[in-house]
């Protein structure tokens, strides 16, 4: 006889505490529109039982990379019309990568919060080998593709994109006790209804555990901080380093570091895609740059800021805070969500919106795979990488 097959988390035993979570804000709060959506979406999508694969129909392919073994799909449910997002992760022998997909699957059932992806449920596929998360899909994409559109993010609206941010990752730390560990642009998504979320919290690390050594990187190598490649402990001042960094990136154009042995290139124009000289989507040139030298580029190299241009004092201070060598002297998550910079942002008043959507005006496909972030998303020894001369201990406090 065979056996059962597990249904997976229902949707329906989610609806009780953001219900509670609703209630608890009240009517008038900023996120209770789309908390009373959430409910009514997950009730939607329970009439007809548990969650299975025969409940949606695949509509489009969000990504079609296969490397770390799963893909990202977009569907429609069948019964409620909804359209959403379906990661499909191919089950795995090894524990390392078992508990990488329990981690993402418990943090997302945990989670109720305007700045959090919005997770439907969970199932295993029909034969028993793949894990199938359900999401609300983002379709304004992430911000490396929102960067790939327009060139480089103005300050004010790359300062409401951090206002988010720094919310989600509070939440992350306040309320689940958690640090995000792979913190990136690809990781941040956002839609035409002006929300940004965060999202990928298969290598999050409970905060009980976070000052354990890791021997290994688990993650982004790009956005990592310089105590996490070095081994030691670390802790939410890591998430703030990858913010930093990447703030720079988008607020340019431009990686931070010099990479193939060139200069950082100079700001990128900003680009609109409704201009007739537009020319299509950039990408940052990251081909045949070894881990080993981007890893020493970090530790070594010289520390990230923005370079002269068109940025107030009040951004490149939040930057500087932030993307600090030693993890000591960068700011908490209370300091950078009080900054200057980002109540400046906020007083703009910008519609996110209608900024989002105007990106995307000539991009028919705002959700692209990104395939030299999965070739730096590898386990590194650390022992191995100090063999080689990189990496070494150094006293960052």
């Amino acid at each position: 006889m065979p056996k059962k097959r597990p249904q997976g988390i229902k949707a329906s035993d989610l609806v009780g505490p953001i219900v509670d979570k609703l209630a608890t804000l009240g009517k008038e709060h900023r996120a209770a529109p789309m908390l009373e959506e959430f409910i009514f979406n997950k009730t939607e999508l329970t009439q007809n039982g548990a969650l299975e694969s025969g409940h949606f129909k695949r509509v489009g392919d969000v990504s079609s990379h296969m490397e770390d073994a799963r893909s990202v799909f977009l569907v429609k449910h069948v019964f409620s019309g909804l359209v959403l997002v379906q990661k499909v992760i191919h089950k795995d022998k090894n524990p390392d990568v078992l508990q990488l997909i329990h981690n993402e699957i418990a943090i997302m059932h945990e989670c109720v919060c305007p700045e959090i992806i919005e997770f439907y449920g969970s199932f295993l596929g029909s034969s028993g080998e793949d894990v199938n998360i359900v999401m609300e899909y983002m379709d304004a994409g992430s911000l490396d593709s929102l960067l790939e559109r327009v060139g480089r993010i103005e300050e004010y609206p790359l300062g409401i994109i951090t206002d988010n941010v720094l919310m989600g990752l509070k939440y992350l730390k306040s309320e689940r006790h958690v640090i995000h560990r792979d913190m990136k642009p690809g990781n941040v998504l956002v839609n035409t209804k002006g929300e940004i979320k965060l999202c990928d919290f298969g290598v999050s690390r409970t905060m009980g555990t976070y000052q354990t050594k890791a021997m290994t990187f688990v993650g982004t190598v790009r956005y990592m901080s310089p105590e996490r490649l070095t081994g030691q402990p670390y802790s939410d001042a890591s998430d703030l380093w990858a913010l930093g960094f990447m703030l720079i990136e988008l607020a340019t154009g431009n990686y931070p570091l010099p990479l193939n042995g060139k200069d950082v290139p100079p700001i990128a124009e900003l680009r609109d895609p409704r201009h007739p000289s537009w020319s299509g989507p950039i990408t940052t040139p990251f081909e045949g740059v070894p881990v080993m030298e981007l890893i020493q580029l970090i530790l070594e190299g010289p520390e990230p800021s923005l370079p002269a241009g068109p940025f107030s004092e009040p951004f490149r201070n939040f930057v500087t805070i932030t993307s600090r060598r030693k993890p000591t002297q960068r700011c908490s998550l209370d300091v950078a969500m009080a900054h200057q910079w980002i109540q400046d942002s906020r007083a703009a008043k910008l519609d996110m919106a209608k900024y989002f959507l105007g990106t995307l005006q000539f991009d028919p496909e705002p959700f692209e795979s990104d395939e030299e972030d999965e070739e730096e998303e590898e386990e590194i020894d650390l022992g191995a990488a100090r063999a080689q001369g990189v990496g070494q201990i150094k006293n960052l406090d």
